[in-house]
């Protein structure tokens, strides 16, 4: 994991240096949105889906036509619902991923364009809060990593709407229990190109 982090932000470093920076095609944006956030694990049972709210940026590099490489950055309200109590577990992560977008061949006059993107996530673990408001932020880890995957649609090369999908790959509990992030994120922004196809 930590190595496929490595290799991606040196990819990204080595398109900012090599000649013809000026060149460089891409594009950066804002988004923002809703999550369906739940807790998955051989120890976790009886959970619901916690309602939470997202929103961050990225930055995306074209390396070719149809495939780019990028960066995202985003807050990300995580945690679940007991199915059967309602009580809840909040968590609040600051989320880092470098990731591979692909967005196919449509046609020129077409003024929507799909973008799939897929990379490895590192979850920073700012708050966690239970039911009473309780601080439980000493039962979880202060990072987790997953890996981020989802489709965006890009509208009139500006505009763009999405959803993604944070797969929980180790524990987010101090203790050796088996507890990890499922979350589907639903999210909406703007982008601004300057060439290349966006990354979310």
């Amino acid at each position: 994991m930590k190595k496929l982090i490595g290799v991606t932000l040196v990819a990204v470093s080595l398109m900012w240096v090599t000649p013809g920076v000026a060149q460089v095609q891409g594009s950066a944006g804002l988004f923002g949105g809703l999550n369906l956030a739940d807790l998955g694990g051989d120890d976790v049972t009886d959970t619901s889906i916690l309602l939470g709210g997202m929103g961050g940026g990225f930055v995306s590099i074209a390396v070719h036509p149809v495939v780019s490489i990028g960066f995202t950055g985003f807050y990300s309200m995580q945690g679940a619902k007991d199915s059967a109590t309602d009580e809840k577990v909040e968590v609040n992560n600051i989320n880092f991923a470098p990731y591979l977008g692909v967005s196919p061949p449509v046609s020129e006059v077409s003024p929507v364009r799909p973008v799939f993107y897929l990379g490895p996530e590192l979850g920073l673990n700012v708050s966690c809060t239970d039911t009473d408001g309780e601080d439980c932020k000493d039962q979880t880890k202060s990072a987790s990593f997953g890996l981020l995957f989802g489709a965006s649609l890009l509208i009139q090369n500006r505009f763009f709407t999405g959803v993604g999908y944070t797969l929980g790959l180790t524990t987010a509990a101090e203790d050796p229990d088996d507890v990890k992030h499922k979350v589907i994120h639903f999210y909406a922004g703007v982008s601004f190109p300057f060439g290349g196809v966006p990354g979310m």
